[in-house]
């Protein structure tokens, strides 16, 4: 077949033909390069959204570091503060129970009858109950019988007004309990013991002489007040000495 000339006509429309596909080759890669960059573009805001957001959690850790930290040095002091308020209630009930058991001992503080509710007998088995180490809520019931009703706390009826635990509220069922200090370094301020009357394991009987010491604390503790109140110097401890001198005489054996 023998070759022909393209006409102008084809030329024009060949060469029209070429140029849109190379415009539309270059519009594709214009297209394309702006989908990459609106791609380049979004992935750097989400990399800056990331990096706000990873700044925003540091912020937060180390304002819960700093919280945990007040927390504990909070709970330090307040664990402090209460470890000083039990030490000075533990003193303060220590002071009360010694103020009972010497009290009863030496005669100044009477105990009523049994069946009128007694605060000393109330109190002594909670104060050694507070003042124990590893006590835990009791079980046994201190049996108060006012008005010969039944006990309030657990409803036992009125069994002439002893309770029905058998132990010394007092002693503890050890027949004796500390009534003061030696005072003497020597033998490492040795406590002082009477016997307990309260229960069958103290003496039977008071001796005539301790009944006498028990009266005169008993006349010389508000002389001694009055003393006091005229501007006088006068000291507890010399009464303690003439206690532990009258004590130490009373147990010298004859």
């Amino acid at each position: 077949m023998p070759h022909r000339n393209p006409t102008l006509e084809q030329r024009v429309a060949a060469l029209q033909s070429d140029l849109n596909a190379r415009d539309q080759a270059l519009d594709d890669a214009a297209t394309e390069n702006n989908e990459r960059e609106l791609s380049r573009r979004s992935w750097f805001d989400e990399a800056q959204r990331l990096e706000r957001e990873n700044e925003g959690l540091r912020s937060e850790v180390k304002r819960l570091d700093l919280m945990i930290s007040q927390s504990d040095y909070n709970y330090d002091m307040d664990r402090a503060q209460f470890k000083r308020q039990l030490a000075e209630r533990d003193a303060l009930l220590r002071l009360a129970r010694e103020f009972i058991v010497n009290g009863v001992d030496l005669g100044y503080i009477t105990m009523p009858d049994p069946e009128t509710p007694d605060p000393a007998h109330d109190l002594l088995p909670k104060i050694n109950a507070a003042l124990s180490a590893s006590a835990e809520p009791s079980e046994e019931c201190a049996h108060s019988y006012a008005n010969k009703a039944g006990c309030p706390e657990c409803g036992e009826a009125f069994d002439g007004g002893k309770p029905s635990t058998p132990k010394c509220k007092y002693c503890g069922d050890t027949g004796q309990f500390v009534i003061g200090n030696s005072g003497d370094a020597s033998d490492g301020n040795a406590p002082i013991m009477a016997r307990c009357e309260d229960c069958e394991l103290g003496e039977p009987n008071v001796p005539i002489e301790l009944k006498a010491l028990r009266a005169f604390v008993g006349a010389a503790c508000p002389v001694a007040s009055q003393i006091n109140k005229r501007g006088y110097n006068w000291c507890e401890a010399y009464l303690d000495d003439a206690l532990v001198l009258a004590r130490t005489a009373l147990e010298r054996k004859p």
